[in-house]
């Protein structure tokens, strides 16, 4: 067991702080700027497929309002859409937030 007063784990006890009671998305179509900080998304920035950035889109907003909402859910979907990594990101929001 580490003990408490450790100095390494004392020097980064603050490192998360910045996402707690971020919002996961804003709810606009455009893209933001990544330097913005108002947003989960926008600071671990936005989702990028051959190098280009995306918003989250409504679609994936409707697929997290079903995982809050619901115990189970079930996504028949396309591959390449990015819900993998949109679920990573909502899995991430929760951990931090």
């Amino acid at each position: 067991m580490i003990p408490v007063s450790n100095p390494l784990l004392s020097e980064h006890s603050k490192d998360l702080d910045i996402f707690l009671d971020k919002p996961f998305w804003c709810d606009s179509n455009s893209v933001v700027e990544i330097t913005t900080d108002c947003r989960f998304n926008h600071i671990i920035g936005l989702p990028e497929k051959n190098n280009k950035t995306y918003p989250i889109f409504d679609y994936e907003l409707d697929v997290i309002n079903k995982i809050e909402h619901n115990r189970n859910i079930w996504i028949k979907k396309a591959s390449g859409i990015g819900t993998t990594e949109l679920i990573l990101r909502y899995l991430t929001w929760k951990y931090t937030s």
